[in-house]
């Protein structure tokens, strides 16, 4: 995982990263980099997060190719970089490369669900000191069958088409059908659950599964000017592979800074912390509170109910309310609470809004470069501290990468880590495109 910002205003641009990379499910480098230039010419970065590859390529690779496609080519507005960038990505990987790029994806999908497998099946054994072939064959059962039912009700990935999909699954069927043999032979598993394996594999390239970790998603935003444009403005896509001449993009949106909308505070990836200082509470703690504050609510009428109840017999008064009339009361009250819990919520929302959110947004839109640059570098600092002092793993962490972009000046370092010493390197910085030790 990894924690990055973008801040904007009308003048400019601030990207800040951490350089912590997770390479398997247990080791973290950092080291890795995560803004770049996308243009030697014009006022437009690129940041990435999640996935620190791209169709088995990495990407600091992918976007230096495509800066030496571009060359001094500009464009009028940012979307238009955007989608250049995109059909550069779709042209780079030939058919050849996708065909066996996907089949290496598909045994690491298959191998990751038998990681999981094996994960139970070690948990079980060391509480129990032995695991039989019913209970290996439940947690199998379980662990597929919960995969698949969460993958079968998500929709095809809406840049492929039907057809698409049907290719993907005739072209990739016997390697999927043989790679399940050698895993899974062991298991003796029924047809039932091998098709359910099948199904799966298949799922996981072309569905689209949003907020949902992905083997081989990755974020890419693009921000800066567009030639014509006076205000910056980003771009921001999930994909997760090429195929059949087609993109596969799971989200994709853009803003931009306007006369009406002074200020954009974006964070990506870990997040939790820059919600907590923008909203004053922690996302976490508010997710908690609704629930308990609902099911107060909605609990309520029955007991209310209850009591009355109770007391009306104990006085003599009724020996019982009946089944229908509490019903309908306890609906009604029911109705009242939803609107009740509502109202409060509305009002929470709007006390978050008008006392945290809208001051910071205010102050983010009068605020210069280098105080811009300053705040993005602060709330990414902020989630790294809280990960070394949490007894969570520190996925964000290492040196923080920030870069400031704005009309005039384009793109500028304002903290760079290198991976080597830059007083043993002088040819490095002579020989660079530009003045400004572009990535």
């Amino acid at each position: 995982m990894t924690s990055e910002i973008l801040i904007m205003n009308k003048e400019s641009v601030a990207l800040a990263a951490d350089s912590a990379g997770t390479l398997t499910s247990e080791k973290i480098y950092t080291s890795f980099n995560k803004i770049y230039v996308l243009s030697k010419t014009a006022p437009v970065g690129c940041m990435i997060y999640n996935h620190v590859e791209f169709m088995g390529v990495p990407w600091e690779t992918v976007i230096k190719l495509y800066r030496n496609n571009l060359g001094d080519k500009k464009f009028s507005t940012l979307v238009e970089y955007d989608q250049d960038f995109k059909s550069f990505l779709v042209n780079y990987f030939s058919e050849e490369y996708q065909v066996v790029f996907f089949k290496i994806a598909i045994i690491k999908i298959l191998n990751l669900i038998r990681s999981r497998i094996e994960e139970l099946k070690k948990n079980i054994f060391q509480y129990k000191g032995a695991i039989s072939p019913e209970e290996l064959m439940e947690i199998l059962t379980k662990v597929i069958e919960k995969a698949y039912n969460f993958l079968s009700v998500q929709g095809l990935n809406s840049s492929l088409s039907p057809e698409d999909g049907e290719k993907f699954r005739a072209l990739f069927k016997e390697t999927i059908d043989e790679n399940i043999a050698n895993i899974y032979g062991e298991f003796n598993i029924s047809d039932d659950l091998k098709g359910k394996l099948f199904e799966i594999t298949i799922s996981s390239f072309t569905k689209c599964i949003k907020n949902q970790p992905n083997f081989f998603e990755s974020g890419v935003i693009i921000t800066g000017f567009g030639e014509e444009e006076i205000f910056p403005s980003y771009s921001f896509s999930t994909m997760n592979g090429v195929f059949n001449g087609k993109l596969m993009v799971i989200l994709n949106n853009s803003h931009s800074i306007n006369l009406e909308i002074g200020a954009v505070i974006r964070p990506f990836a870990q997040h939790e912390m820059v919600d907590t200082f923008m909203e004053g509470i922690d996302p976490n703690y508010k997710a908690v509170m609704d629930s308990y504050h609902k099911d107060l609510l909605f609990k309520f009428p029955k007991s209310l109910l209850d009591i009355i109840e109770r007391k009306l017999v104990e006085k003599g008064l009724i020996t019982n309310i009946p089944h229908d009339i509490k019903r309908e009361f306890i609906s009604e009250l029911e109705t009242v609470s939803e609107v009740e819990f509502k109202k409060n919520q509305k009002k929470f929302s709007d006390y978050r809004l008008h006392n945290h959110i809208n001051i910071v947004i205010n102050v983010v839109q009068a605020l210069p470069k280098d105080e811009l640059a300053a705040m993005a570098e602060s709330l990414i600092s902020l989630t790294s501290f809280k990960r070394r002092v949490s007894m969570q793993a520190p996925t964000v962490g290492g040196p923080i990468d920030v870069a400031v972009i704005s009309k005039k000046d384009g793109f500028i370092w304002i903290k760079r880590k290198h991976y080597f010493d830059p007083d043993l390197n002088s040819d490095y910085f002579n020989t660079s495109p530009d003045n400004n030790e572009r990535r």
